[in-house]
């Protein structure tokens, strides 16, 4: 016989029994869409938090730091900058420093922690503006907020200090005249001969703006501000003993590292930590992450695993009873000369078929089953409380789809050995007789 005739007379023994092979393919199909619905949540997961991630930070950023351990103690300055910026796939370095900046006008009145940065480097951060500019050089301080940060300003009333004031509800920046100070807001509001020691003269106030407010991200960057490294600088200068009381120094502090893409961010880190200095980035907890997801689909798919198992049970006993129902097909097969492997590969055509058919159907059905649950509207609702409001997530992938198939066909197969071996051993003379 050749392979399509077996094929062909697979094909019509499945039909003859047409409600006990739907019964055997129903099972494959429950066991295939529980593999691929609890594979497929699994993906849709881990590709909806590394969208949430990219879209709140850089995936390539690298924040570099100072080691203070023991003997091992490592600082960054302008050589250090260009010593990184010559490592292999470093896009940018962009050295950073922490300043207390504190702004007050006739209407408002804000504390913010600062990010001093280099004006040429600021514009090249990727942070994109809801409206405004970024800061410049020049005798006026320029601030730029983060969307959360620009909504930190209080009402400005009498005398009182900054943190008993009511907050300020949409406050309007543009175009608004602050006199910006350096340092902590206690230094300012109420000064004494004593506030900052012995001789030193507190800083007087420098006109200063808010130039702009940066785009949400719900991420980090809404809570951040920035100030040109330049203009620290200048208060350093003019200001040498107050800023060394108050802690400013205008040195940098920290440098933030950009790899050229994700893929190059892992081996950059261990390269900069190699140099000495602490290196970290949002791939580190990405990675974390995609273990734990990966940990998580593993088990899930071990459940859906257990439903094909017992699938698998159920093709098998299908054949072993199709083998008892057809004793005289085979005997009647063997006496007319066809081969043992023949008879063997026909029955596991039968049972490869049945899980091939399953594997379809169930896939078909997850395709289906995915969208409709992708629907449903769970925001504020119970079931919202426990998978959050995004809703579930589900990703069928092509390959995920080819191998639930192939898996299910192969279980199939392997379902069908037993009694494709019952048939092989089978006496023709007994099953003619016992017809």
């Amino acid at each position: 016989m050749k392979i399509s005739d077996l094929v062909l007379t697979a094909l019509s023994n499945l039909w003859q029994r047409k409600t006990r092979t739907l019964l055997t393919v129903l099972g494959v199909v429950i066991g295939t869409m529980s593999i691929v619905m609890m594979l497929a949540l699994g993906e849709g997961s881990q590709r909806m938090f590394m969208q949430q991630v990219s879209q709140s930070t850089d995936l390539t950023r690298i924040e570099v730091s100072p080691t203070y351990s023991g003997s091992k103690t490592t600082s960054i300055d302008e050589k250090i900058v260009t010593q990184l910026e010559q490592l292999a796939n470093v896009r940018m370095v962009v050295p950073l420093s922490q300043v207390p900046v504190y702004l007050k006008s006739q209407r408002y009145v804000g504390q913010f922690y600062a990010q001093a940065v280099p004006a040429e480097k600021l514009r090249q951060m990727g942070i994109k503006l809801e409206w405004g500019s970024f800061p410049s050089k020049g005798r006026n301080v320029q601030v730029l907020l983060g969307y959360n940060a620009a909504q930190d300003f209080r009402k400005r009333k009498g005398n009182k200090n900054l943190w008993e004031l009511p907050q300020a509800q949409s406050p309007a920046l543009d175009g608004e005249r602050f006199e910006l100070y350096f340092g902590d807001s206690n230094y300012y509001e109420q000064p004494d001969d004593s506030t900052l020691g012995e001789g030193v003269v507190l800083p007087k106030a420098v006109d200063g703006s808010v130039s702009g407010v940066a785009l949400r991200t719900d991420g980090e960057r809404d809570y951040q501000s920035y100030v040109t490294l330049e203009a620290v600088a200048d208060f350093v200068k003019n200001n040498k003993k107050a800023a060394e009381a108050m802690g400013i120094s205008g040195k940098i502090q920290s440098v933030q590292v950009y790899a050229t893409d994700m893929n190059t961010v892992e081996a950059l880190t261990a390269q900069i930590k190699e140099l000495g200095f602490q290196a970290s980035s949002p791939m580190e907890y990405i990675k974390q992450m995609q273990k734990e997801s990966q940990r998580q689909a593993a088990q899930w798919g071990a459940v859906g695993a257990i439903a094909l198992l017992v699938s698998a049970i159920g093709i098998a006993n299908t054949m072993l009873t199709s083998i008892m129902e057809r004793k005289r097909e085979i005997g009647v097969l063997k006496v007319l000369g066809c081969g043992l492997g023949q008879i063997q590969g026909m029955f596991l055509i039968e049972s490869g078929m049945i899980g091939m058919l399953g594997g379809l159907l169930g896939v078909a059905l997850s395709f289906a089953a995915s969208f409709a649950l992708t629907q449903l509207p769970i925001q504020g609702t119970f079931l919202g409380t426990f998978i959050g409001d995004g809703g579930l997530n589900f990703v069928i992938t092509p390959v995920m789809a080819l191998c639930a198939v192939a898996g299910a066909m192969l279980v199939g197969m392997a379902a069908g050995v037993y009694p494709a071996m019952r048939a092989m051993r089978m006496s023709p003379l007994s099953a003619l007789r016992d017809e």
